[in-house]
């Protein structure tokens, strides 16, 4: 159902009819969520990310930044359905997986099986040594390693690792180790990095300092 949805509007966007315009007016929405979460107002983010979504409910990127903010906000069921339809949409975007995990690990359900059956379908390279990390299948050491492998993409890929390092042991019930990884993702990320932010606010939760 979802997938007929998905070719229809995209059939009707090549044609240029009203799905056209429509797709675009989402696009817009979209554009002007990254803008105010830029900076910093992720409520109006909300609204316009949303907005987006009401004019294309499977607008796979939109879906993944309203997620993201329900994240922020602690509503990890709602997170991890935006994450689920995106990657309804999307089903090789290993970002929608990640994200879908661990939202749904932080609302107290642990799919492992349905990661391992998504992580069939994510290509190979980056963020995957995450999504086997999360299985048990390789350690920090070696998604961090992972991170550091190109080093054009070195500080975005470990500012990554370092959040979803910290993610594992915020799972795991393990403050101190947990502080530590996000407090490297703070130092490691660009402030336009969403995973900058959610550190921080992990952080926030966890009754520690940024510093």
């Amino acid at each position: 159902m979802i997938r007929s949805l998905v070719l229809a509007l995209a059939a009707a966007v090549a044609a240029g009819g009203p799905a056209a315009s429509q797709a675009n007016d989402a696009a817009a929405f979209n554009l002007r969520g990254d803008a105010a979460a830029q900076t910093g107002d992720f409520a109006r983010a909300f609204d316009a990310y949303s907005a987006a979504i009401r004019l294309n409910p499977f607008y796979a990127l939109a879906l993944r930044n309203r997620a993201r903010v329900h994240f922020y906000r602690g509503d990890f069921v709602a997170a991890a359905e935006d994450f689920r339809i995106a990657g309804s949409v999307d089903r090789s975007n290993a970002y929608s997986l990640l994200w879908r995990y661990v939202a749904e690990a932080r609302a107290g359900i642990d799919d492992r099986a349905g990661l391992a059956d998504g992580l069939a379908r994510v290509r190979q390279g980056w963020p995957r040594p995450v999504l086997l990390h999360f299985l048990g299948r390789v350690g920090a050491e070696d998604v961090l390693a992972a991170a550091g492998a190109e080093p054009l993409k070195r500080r975005e890929r470990e500012c990554e690792a370092h959040f979803f390092l910290g993610q594992r042991h915020v799972l795991a019930g393990e403050t101190a180790p947990a502080a530590a990884a996000l407090r490297a993702a703070l130092a490691a990320c660009p402030a336009d990095m969403v995973e900058h932010h959610a550190a921080r606010v992990e952080l926030g939760r966890l009754g520690v300092p940024a510093q």
